[in-house]
């Protein structure tokens, strides 16, 4: 097996290196439905959580409008409201 980062040949295991890379093995897949993690002094949120900062699957879990919050991105409400949209005619240029 060649190395995913010197591109080299690893190790007889496949899991290892001379260069220094690991395999970080397979990360356990969640199991049924999350509940997001955001908790406002003492409130916690009990909408489904299906975003995540996390890049390994494990979490935390968050739904939309807290996972902008947490991100610092503008309210999700705010940039996509119905309120804010320009009705633009046909042959009309916006």
């Amino acid at each position: 097996m060649k190395c995913p980062q010197c591109y080299g040949e690893t190790e007889p295991d496949n899991k290892s290196c001379s260069c220094g890379w690991a395999s970080r093995g397979k990360v356990a897949a969640r199991k049924g439905a999350t509940l997001c993690c955001y908790n406002d002094h003492g409130n916690p949120c009990h909408a489904q959580g299906h975003l995540s900062t996390g890049t390994t699957g494990a979490g935390p879990w968050y739904c939309r409008p807290h996972f902008a919050r947490v991100m610092g991105w503008p309210a999700w409400e705010a940039a996509s409201g119905k309120a804010n949209l320009i009705q633009i005619e046909p042959g009309e240029k916006g």
